[in-house]
């Protein structure tokens, strides 16, 4: 299959610079992107992330950032050599 693969994701993050809905305002939308370096220092994985919808907890401030990624096919972000076990 030589389909990218979207995955609905939520990134929680202790701050941001997007906004969440409130107020009578919509929330703000956008793109999120990160590099995750490999434990053999030699490979990375980088994404990109579409935000459709932030929000906050007031009570504990975590920011999460809801959407999707699109990845090829072929890769897989639970990956031992990105995420390796103890």
């Amino acid at each position: 299959n030589d389909k990218d693969q979207t995955i609905p994701v939520e990134l929680q993050l202790d701050m941001t610079t997007m906004h969440p809905q409130g107020g009578g305002q919509p929330t703000d939308t956008g793109t999120i992107t990160a590099s995750i370096e490999g434990s053999d220092n030699d490979s990375s994985l980088s994404y990109s992330a579409t935000i459709s919808k932030v929000t906050v907890d007031r009570a504990t401030g975590i920011v999460t950032h809801a959407g999707t990624i699109s990845l090829p096919s072929n890769t897989s972000l639970v990956d031992s050599d990105f995420f390796p076990s103890n």
